[in-house]
């Protein structure tokens, strides 16, 4: 949940938000609202609008100056973007946004879905995805639509545990664009995962809920490893030359009920530790803002229980630092603590996230404390 780049990258950044977005706040609550709701988007000569049922969706955030999220009450999301890096025409839309996404999702491999698949119709072209996304069997339609004046916009809808596209499909009959409506013909039903029942993700590591197993993950760059524990986390992405500088060897890691996530990330970016800690707090803060809508400026340096001081630290060979908030009703913890190898050549950065009544010092900080203690360099 971390963005993979700028520029080119820009849509790792959305799904990584919309991803951030999702775990924070989790299914809508559900309305019970009767009418109608309509987003409007009219500016710089994009125009566009969606139209929607409250009790099935419920906003999100604006991820982007054009870009809107939608959660539905079953704990589907649906994202719409229009963007130059889009390009400007239907037929290279979603070349220019599957893999990227999927990249940003973490997904190692992926299969086209047999049923709906891919099509096209009169000012849109779809393609339709099964994934696996932390042990979950997911599926991600793609549509691209021609709003006119040479602007394109893409949705992707994603649904969960094998759960149907119905709501997607009705929601994007509510599309429109610059004076254009649009004449949608999906074929029906969804398979919700790889037909043969493989997982299209990951490394073949079970996710949370194991039975105490511990699997080892060694960076393919500078040869690092750590360990972590099954029954704890389980692999949502694996990266290579990822990160604004394309150097980072990441390791994607999240709790089975969405409440935490742990990332590795191994580079020779950075200058110093006080670097890494600098680098990548700003990275995971700039996120939640931008996917939550909220301002993290009045987060606190979170107290160390042990030693009763701030939970800060800047030595020769690590730095770390811990911050508290709350987001949506809920205590957040972020952690970034980094260590550099013993020839200064590496360093691995660590980023726990937690948003959960639960303590997180005394019930998630362990674990964490596990994985990186685990850390061995490269001899």
């Amino acid at each position: 949940m971390r963005p993979f780049g700028t520029t080119g990258n820009r849509f790792r950044s959305l799904i990584a938000a919309t991803l951030v977005a999702g775990m924070f706040a989790g299914p809508a609550a559900g309305v019970s609202a009767q009418d109608e709701e309509t987003f409007e988007y009219d500016q710089d000569g994009v125009v566009f609008s969606v139209t929607y049922d409250p009790e099935v969706w419920e906003p999100g955030t604006e991820a982007g100056s054009s870009a809107l999220t939608l959660n539905s009450v079953d704990g589907s999301i649906a994202t719409f973007l229009s963007d130059p890096e889009l390009g400007d025409e239907l037929a290279g839309c979603l070349a220019n946004v599957v893999e990227p996404f999927e990249e940003g999702a973490g997904v190692t491999d992926g299969a086209d879905a047999d049923d709906p698949g891919a099509g096209e119709g009169d000012g849109y072209v779809y393609q339709t995805r099964s994934l696996t996304l932390s042990d979950i069997d997911t599926t991600v339609l793609h549509v691209c639509f021609d709003i006119g004046d040479g602007n394109l916009l893409w949705v992707a809808g994603v649904v969960l545990d094998g759960a149907p596209l119905d709501d997607v499909y009705t929601l994007l009959e509510g599309v429109e664009g610059d004076s254009i409506s649009y004449d949608l013909d999906f074929a029906a039903g969804t398979s919700g995962g790889d037909d043969d029942g493989t997982p299209a993700a990951g490394d073949g590591t079970p996710a949370a809920g194991g039975d105490g197993e511990f699997t080892t993950y060694e960076s393919p760059t500078y040869g690092y490893t750590v360990e972590f524990d099954e029954s704890v986390y389980g692999v949502t992405g694996e990266g290579e030359g990822t990160g604004p500088e394309g150097t980072r060897d990441l390791l994607q890691l999240e709790d089975e009920a969405g409440e935490q996530f742990l990332y590795v990330e191994g580079s020779d970016e950075w200058a110093d530790t006080d670097a890494c800690v600098a680098s990548l707090y700003d990275e995971v803060t700039g996120i939640l803002e931008d996917s939550l809508d909220v301002a993290l400026s009045d987060a606190t340096i979170a107290v160390d229980p042990e030693t009763g001081d701030d939970f800060e630290i800047s030595e020769a060979d690590r730095s770390a630092v811990a911050y508290e908030t709350e987001i949506n009703g809920l205590a957040t913890t972020i952690l970034v603590d980094c260590y550099a190898s013993p020839d200064g050549d590496v360093i691995v950065g660590f980023t726990s996230g937690a948003a959960t009544d639960a303590d997180y010092f005394e019930d998630i900080y362990p674990d964490v404390q596990t994985v990186i203690e685990s850390l061995e360099f490269a001899s």
